[in-house]
């Protein structure tokens, strides 16, 4: 029987696709639920794999600094936050719109 086939993971969702696939039969999705729940079938919950891409390295500067922002001259230390040009480059097409 399917059941055993699949090891009993399929949802109603795609125990609905079977039928069509193998018996060219189209059956409402809310029918094959009910008559999963009466034969006492259920779909095993199976663990989400995380979603993540990979991405290149960024270029990291060195630590000159070494966080010892405190300068005895002016103009001897400067610093800056670049964090905010990738923003930017994301959200240039969403600042046209407005």
């Amino acid at each position: 029987m399917y059941i055993e086939e699949v090891n009993g993971i399929y949802g109603y969702y795609r125990v609905k696709a079977w039928i069509k696939r193998n018996y060219g039969k189209t059956v409402n999705h809310k029918r094959v639920y009910r008559l999963m729940k009466e034969l006492g079938i259920q779909a095993k919950i199976r663990r989400k794999k995380p979603k993540y891409k990979a991405r290149k390295e960024n270029i990291v500067a060195s630590n000159v600094l070494n966080r010892d922002f405190a300068a005895t001259a002016a103009n001897q230390k400067w610093v800056t936050d670049i964090t905010y040009s990738l923003f930017f480059e994301i959200a240039s097409p969403l600042r046209s719109l407005s």
